[in-house]
């Protein structure tokens, strides 16, 4: 019985993978531009985020300048586990910070497996967060944060260091 309910499960489940993966582009985001309309999108592993930050855009963006040089130009290293069969290894984490076509702009992340590009990546690194920073008024910036769902503690830790909270980075260490 148990038998049977695992075939009939997995013959209603197939379907809907086999659906979900063929509705999704295979091709990795070159540009910014192209991971924030990717992340846009609402796929699956995909998130966005705005938030109104009540203080004047200069000083987000250097606060968000200060995040990205203190806390994201890391590299994270995850040692080999015999208990879990991992192989380990290390991730470089490359951020940038600079305006786009529209005059945005933006914190931009990209990550390196091994020091080495995988097939279809982009120059630099997968686009793993994209943060957009504009000013609504003198006092308030708007910022619009795109980032895969693995990479929420950056979009987190963002928030709090452009509202002044400096105290922590994220751990972007890997794990097994």
């Amino acid at each position: 019985m148990v038998r049977y309910l695992k075939v009939v499960s997995l013959a209603f489940l197939l379907p809907v993978v086999i659906i979900g993966c063929a509705g999704m582009d295979t091709g990795r985001p070159q540009t910014r531009d192209e991971f924030v309309t990717a992340m846009k999108s609402g796929r699956l592993f995909t998130n966005a985020e705005n938030v109104v930050i009540n203080r004047p855009v200069k000083a987000v963006i250097a606060d968000a300048t200060d995040y990205a040089n203190r806390c994201l130009n890391v590299r994270a290293t995850v040692a080999p586990s015999y208990q879990y069969k991992s192989a380990g290894g290390s991730t470089t984490y490359r951020p940038k910070v600079g305006a786009n076509q529209r005059g945005v702009v933006a914190l931009t992340v990209q990550e390196e497996y091994n020091n080495r590009p995988e097939k279809g990546q982009a120059p630099g690194g997968t686009f793993v967060f994209v943060a957009e920073m504009r000013g609504v008024s003198a006092s308030q910036t708007r910022v619009d944060i795109y980032y895969l769902t693995t990479k929420g503690k950056i979009a987190d830790m963002l928030i709090k260091w452009v509202n002044g909270d400096k105290r922590l980075c994220p751990s972007l260490a890997r794990t097994v």
